[in-house]
């Protein structure tokens, strides 16, 4: 007997081919937020995509060459309410694996995008971080756990996206159209370049610069712009409306992305900061002393264990991991 076609699989088809009303739109939108067990069923329609497209994707390719690959077909679309069509299918896929397509629109690399409001885009990394390209061409890391969302008329006058949490941007040069990142109240503005920005929504947003200019301020007052040459970071204060720009002495402002630490003569309260923000993991110091202990040490694209184990070594301590928290014991340094 032939299986009946559900409500939402009919909605998510629709919706990847274009067809969608506005009130499908936000139907769709309240079933994907409504439970979180809808996640576990995108992720089968994500498998069985991937499956159905073996001749497109190579088995064992890692995630992120998987979205290379099948966003190439999407990249360059604006997805709205009866838009037309979004992917062209190969005329053998049923209906079934146009669902499972539409999965990789709203899951990636364990990426949510959920429709809000005016059909804004909500892009949230998971446990991983994730790149995520712009309709302009600009690429955005996502460190784990962060979010942006933009409008899907982006780039048509304007280039605007809220952050909150940590992500490195590449923009896209487009003198006529300023690429503007907020996180409520403070502004970094661009023409093209690349910078992280960490707003971890407590009132302090860190900005750090590695090519071209930004501009600094806070909502509504646009007039006491500052600005930022490479090399230099700053520290919006929303509560002050204070803006400090100093030099970026932190050599390790993108491990998170590049997974490259270096450690010199650096004390172990920031390496605890560092690995934090690297491996998602709270790092916590039995005696307190420890967070003056200072480490010379580099690691590249190595596990969480094996920089513990060099770190206890060096500095003749000791670690047990619960869950997601380290503690690291041992008498401190002299």
């Amino acid at each position: 007997m032939k299986k009946e076609t559900t409500n939402h699989e009919i909605l998510i088809s629709r919706y990847f081919s274009g067809e969608s009303t506005p009130e499908e739109v936000r139907e769709l939108s309240e079933w994907l937020s409504g439970n979180p067990d809808h996640l576990t069923i995108f992720e089968e329609y994500h498998k069985t995509w991937l499956l159905s497209t073996s001749d497109a994707i190579e088995t064992g390719t890692d995630t992120g060459r998987e979205w290379e690959i099948i966003s190439g077909k999407i990249r360059n679309t604006t997805i709205k309410p009866r838009s037309g069509k979004l992917v062209k299918l190969p005329a053998r896929n049923t209906i079934w694996k146009a669902i499972a397509a539409a999965v990789v629109v709203f899951m990636v690399a364990g990426a949510v995008m959920l429709l809000l409001p005016r059909n804004q885009r909500v892009i949230t990394a998971g446990t991983e971080t994730l790149t995520h390209t712009l309709p302009d061409g600009s690429f955005i890391t996502l460190n784990a756990g962060a979010e942006i969302r933009y409008d899907p008329d982006f780039g048509s006058e304007n280039r605007s996206v809220s952050l909150k949490g940590e992500a490195l941007f590449e923009v896209q040069k487009d003198a006529g159209k300023p690429f503007v990142v907020s996180d409520g109240k403070a502004r970094i503005e661009v023409l093209g370049t690349v910078f992280s920005v960490d707003a971890p929504g407590e009132g302090q947003t860190s900005i750090a610069l590695a090519e071209g200019k930004v501009a600094l301020y806070f909502s509504n007052a646009q007039q006491d712009k500052k600005y930022l040459e490479p090399g230099e970071a700053a520290i919006m204060s929303s509560g002050s409306r204070e803006i400090t720009v100093k030099p970026n002495d932190d050599p390790n402002y993108l491990a998170w992305k590049t997974r490259v630490i270096n450690f010199e003569n650096t004390s172990m309260e920031r390496v605890a900061q560092t690995l934090n923000k690297v491996y998602h993991i709270k790092i916590r110091f039995e005696d307190p002393s420890i967070a003056g202990c200072r480490l010379t040490a580099s690691f590249s694209n190595q596990p969480l264990e094996s920089v513990l184990n060099v770190i206890t070594t060096t500095l003749d301590l000791s670690y047990k991991i619960n869950k997601d928290a380290v503690l690291i014991s041992g008498t401190g340094c002299n």
